[in-house]
């Protein structure tokens, strides 16, 4: 009997990671298709990322006790490396940003071909040479970016307008959630991106529109003439922190799904401040399993670097261990909120009525996109939806989604990246605005939780022992 339950736990565990692995490829995929709008293809795929999430993060609970079957899960995830290294290489990788003809430039093909075939044998090769090309992938992928920023079209979008300004005049001693920029869309795509107020006599009526940290991560970059270099740095890094977790051939492997998910240049051409959001959670498990007594403190920068990284705070408790006193918890909870006050305060108390507008009022009161990859724009192809549906539907699923995540998760560091990247992906799937930055967070987060749930370097403990030892 003991031997049937093993090789249940053993069969679990391979289908828990693979489907995991398959939403997550999946999600890649979905916002490939028409680069994170609404379309049926990308819906479909959407649907078969999150079928595949909870059905993986169900069957964890029963699997993780054991530990993985390496060969298998391996093999899936070559597989899916290979499929998305050629959809990379067979498209536009961010469309109207090229400044050449139909072809891929050959410097954006060679970068790429030699990170896939690094990619893949750090994941057939002994410890010291699958580090040394896992280093490679780190280093065509920095490159790549540095070609692609330097040599791609400058896009016209808010995204980098805010961040550059924002910047501007953080330097110069000015508030940047004061200033009042010049509204560079028409008035149709002004109201459909901002609402009818957002947008007035050709200027807008907010300022910088994200957290404080977001800010102060990328005013460096600022000096060297785009702020976007800040994003390419936080991507090469977060990767790097999801391979060498756990150091050897699973973590490599998620690493590179990862850093070269289909629509990665688009995240980084557009400016779109989700890299800075991965390289703290990525920063939350690294230290989590490695150094845990640092990890409330890093908790606290991810808090505060995006609006809706709020809707982790419940999920914390994950990181503590099975049968924790709520004073830890506790003690967890305040050191962490109070890092994110102290990075945020500085601004806050600067214009408290203009933070807030540009923080919170201007969030919620943003409008429905009808192009925006969620169930809420099939549903109401044609009209908004009722402030009710609109409301409703994103906070009922984040409810149920969290209780689900806090039952079947285990304790640790992965358990709490994959809740983290769960509950954001109902969020954003039944929520009035959903694009590919908002996707490409939550593959960023399956990605850290995966990779913390492999075995540490040198060996194949059990997941419940590494859980052990992280918390």
């Amino acid at each position: 009997m003991g031997e049937i339950v093993q090789a249940f736990n053993v069969r679990a565990t391979f289908r828990w990671r693979s489907l995991l692995l398959i939403g997550t490829a999946a999600l890649g995929g979905a916002i490939h298709v028409a680069d994170g709008t609404l379309c049926p293809t990308a819906l479909a795929s959407l649907t078969l990322a999150i079928g595949c999430c909870l059905a993986g993060i169900f069957l964890l609970r029963t699997a993780h006790r054991e530990a993985p079957g390496a060969g298998p899960e391996l093999l899936a995830l070559r597989l899916i490396l290979i499929i998305q290294f050629g959809m990379l290489l067979t498209s536009n990788p961010a469309a109207g940003f090229l400044r050449e003809g139909n072809g891929l430039p050959w410097m954006f093909v060679s970068g790429v071909g030699v990170a896939a075939m690094a990619g893949l044998l750090c994941m057939a090769a002994g410890s010291r040479a699958g580090a040394a090309a896992f280093s490679l992938v780190l280093s065509c992928h920095f490159v790549v970016g540095l070609w692609f920023l330097q040599h791609t079209n400058r896009p016209v979008i808010d995204t980098l307008m805010f961040q550059h300004h924002g910047a501007s005049a953080l330097w110069e001693g000015s508030n940047p959630y004061a200033m009042r920029l010049r509204d560079t869309y028409s008035p149709e795509n002004s109201a459909q991106f901002y609402g009818p107020d957002g947008s007035v006599n050709g200027r807008l009526t907010f300022g910088f529109p994200y957290p404080p940290l977001s800010l102060f991560l990328v005013a460096p970059a600022y000096w060297l003439g785009d702020v976007r270099y800040a994003h390419l740095l936080a991507m090469t890094l977060a990767a790097a922190l999801i391979g060498f977790v756990r150091p050897g051939k699973w973590s490599y492997g998620v690493a590179t799904l990862f850093l070269f998910t289909p629509r990665v240049f688009l995240v980084l051409g557009a400016s779109w401040t989700e890299p800075l959001a991965v390289l703290l959670l990525a920063a939350v498990v690294f230290c989590a399993c490695r150094r845990p007594t640092t990890a409330p403190w890093v908790l606290g920068l991810l808090l505060a670097v995006k609006q809706y990284m709020v809707l982790a705070v419940p999920l914390v408790a994950l990181l503590l261990p099975a049968g924790f006193r709520w004073r830890k918890l506790g003690g967890l909870w305040w050191r962490s909120m109070a890092v994110a006050l102290a990075v945020s305060l500085p601004l806050i108390l600067w214009d408290a009525a203009e933070f807030m507008h540009n923080i919170v009022r201007l969030q919620v009161c943003s409008p429905f996109r009808h192009d925006a990859l969620s169930y809420v724009a099939w549903l109401f192809p044609n009209h908004a939806p009722p402030a009710s549906v609109a409301l409703g539907l994103p906070l009922a699923a984040v409810f149920l989604a969290t209780i689900f995540v806090l039952w079947r998760c285990p304790r640790g560091p992965s358990g709490f990246a994959l809740a983290v990247g769960v509950v954001l992906l109902c969020f954003f799937a039944f929520g009035k605005q959903a694009s590919a930055n908002y996707y490409y967070f939550v593959i960023g987060a399956l990605c850290c939780g995966l990779a913390a749930a492999g075995p540490p370097a040198g060996g194949s403990a059990p997941m419940s022992s590494a859980s052990k030892q992280a918390g």
